[in-house]
């Protein structure tokens, strides 16, 4: 995670964390399922957090629905 000057921070507060992740959405239409701001870097914040984070928000964007960007939503 990047810090307010732009460096990566080596030991970030868990407030950014959880700031990071809470941008994550399941957003559905009619039938259709996608995840909504799921990145790189949100999905490696969520992997490390651990089992429980994994199964909370990884299955969502595995179990055969589409990841997407916020921009990418209306795009389609």
């Amino acid at each position: 995670m990047l810090d307010q000057k732009q460096c990566p921070a080596r030991t970030p507060p868990f407030r950014w964390i959880l700031q990071k992740v809470r941008a994550i959405h399941l957003v559905s239409m009619g039938t259709a399922q996608q995840v909504s701001n799921l990145s790189e870097e949100r999905s490696k914040i969520i992997r490390l957090m651990g089992f429980p984070a994994c199964r909370y928000y990884l299955p969502l964007a595995t179990g055969g629905m589409s990841v997407t960007g916020a921009k990418a939503w209306g795009s389609g």
